[in-house]
C-alpha cells in the first residue's frame, strides 16, 4: 500500500496560508493538503512554467527489441499529445546513449545498459529537455562510456544532469519566461560525493532557482522507503531543494511533504520491461505547474504494457490514487 508520509500543521489565518511541518515519525499515513497557496497565487502576467517528471526510462533488453522492429518511437506513442505541451520534460535515463553493441538483449542475465544514439533524436522530437545520467548503470560501460553518453546526449539538443560518481551533479539553470529552473542529480550506489550534491543544490537555491533533485536510491521492488532515503531528502530539502523525484525502486513509493516541499521517494517504472508484477507495470507522471507563487503537482498514472506507457483513464486515475490514499493534486506555496 502507499503510504503517505506527513504531519501537516494548518494555520489559517487572511489570505489562507498554512505551514507543512516536518514528519515526527515515518509510515504514519495522513492527507496531504490540496489546497494550500493563498488566493492570491499565480499572479504572473506570463503563463506558469510547466514541467513534466517521469521515473525510469531503459532502452535496452527487450525494449531494444520492440524499438528495432517498431521504430523508436514505439514506446512513447499513446502519451505524444501529453510530452508535446510541456516546457521540460524529464527521466532518469537508466543507461548509457552510444554505438556500441547492446549485451543485455541477447544475455537478460547481465544487466549492462546501453542505448541506441538515435533514440536521442527521437526523444527531443517528443519533447524531452533533461535527463539524469545519476544512476547505477551510468558506469555499466566505465567512465569513457558514460562521457560520450554525456555527449551525446548535448549533440541532440538535450540537457543531461548527475552522474555516477556525483562529481557533477547539475546542469545549467533553464529560464524559462522569467523562471530559473535547476536540476540536481545524485547516485546513492556511487557512496560518494554528497558534499558535493549538498553544494550545487545550495548554490542553485541561493540564485533563485527552483530546485529539482533526481536521487536514485533505495531498494528495488520496496514499497515502502529504507531510512537513508528519508534521512536524504530531508538534507536536500534543508539544502534548499523544492522537490524530489527518485527512482530506482522499479515501484511507486510514498509521497512525504517535509518543511512544505514534496518529496516522491520514487516513480516507478516510465518505460521498461519489467512485467512481472502490477507494481512493476504501472508507474506515476508528475505535472508541476509552477508559476511566482505556487507549484501545483499533479500526479497522473500510468501503466506499461509491452514496455510502453499509456496513462490511465480519469476512472482508473480515481481508483489508483483513492487506493494509494493520495489526492489528483497537490498546491503548495514557494
Amino acid at each position: 500500500m502507499w503510504a503517505i508520509h506527513a504531519i501537516v500543521g494548518i494555520c489559517l489565518a487572511i489570505g489562507a496560508l498554512f505551514g507543512v511541518q516536518q514528519a515526527a515519525s515515518v509510515g504514519m499515513p495522513v492527507p496531504i493538503p490540496t489546497n494550500a497557496a493563498s488566493s492570491t497565487a499565480d499572479t504572473l502576467s506570463t503563463a506558469p512554467v510547466t514541467v513534466l517528471a517521469f521515473g525510469d526510462l531503459m532502452l535496452d533488453r527487450t525494449v531494444r527489441t520492440h524499438l528495432e522492429q517498431a521504430g523508436d518511437s514505439y514506446p512513447f506513442q499513446q502519451i505524444q499529445s501529453v510530452l508535446a505541451r510541456r516546457d521540460i520534460v524529464v527521466a532518469n535515463a537508466e543507461g548509457v546513449f552510444g554505438d556500441r553493441e547492446s549485451i543485455s538483449q541477447t544475455d537478460f542475465s547481465t544487466l549492462r545498459f546501453t542505448f541506441a544514439t538515435s533514440t536521442l533524436m527521437t526523444l527531443h522530437a517528443l519533447g524531452f529537455t533533461e535527463l539524469s545520467q545519476a544512476n547505477n548503470h551510468t558506469f555499466d560501460f566505465g567512465a569513457e562510456a558514460l562521457a560520450e553518453s554525456e555527449l551525446a546526449i548535448h549533440a541532440a539538443g538535450i540537457t543531461p544532469f548527475g552522474n555516477f560518481q556525483n562529481n557533477d551533479p547539475s546542469s545549467p539553470e533553464q529560464n524559462i519566461r522569467g523562471q530559473r529552473i535547476a536540476f540536481v542529480g545524485y547516485n546513492e550506489f556511487s557512496h560518494s560525493n554528497l558534499d558535493r550534491v549538498l553544494v550545487a543544490i545550495s548554490s542553485a537555491k541561493a540564485q533563485g532557482d527552483f530546485v529539482i533533485v533526481y536521487p536514485h536510491w533505495g531498494v528495488e521492488y520496496n514499497l515502502g522507503t529504507t531510512s537513508e532515503q528519508v534521512v536524504l531528502g530531508h538534507q536536500f530539502v534543508d539544502a534548499g531543494a523544492d522537490v524530489i523525484f527518485g527512482s530506482h525502486p522499479h515501484v511507486v513509493e510514498p509521497v512525504e511533504i517535509y518543511q512544505g516541499k514534496p518529496i516522491f521517494y520514487s516513480l516507478g517504472n516510465f518505460v521498461f520491461d519489467q512485467s512481472f508484477s502490477q507494481e512493476t507495470s504501472e508507474g506515476l507522471a508528475v505535472d508541476l505547474s509552477l508559476s511566482a507563487t505556487s507549484a501545483t503537482y499533479t500526479l497522473r498514472p500510468f501503466t506499461i504494457t509491452r514496455a510502453a506507457p499509456s496513462l490511465m483513464d480519469a476512472t482508473s486515475t480515481r481508483a489508483f490514487l483513492a487506493k494509494h490514499n493520495v489526492p489528483t493534486s497537490i498546491l503548495l506555496p514557494r
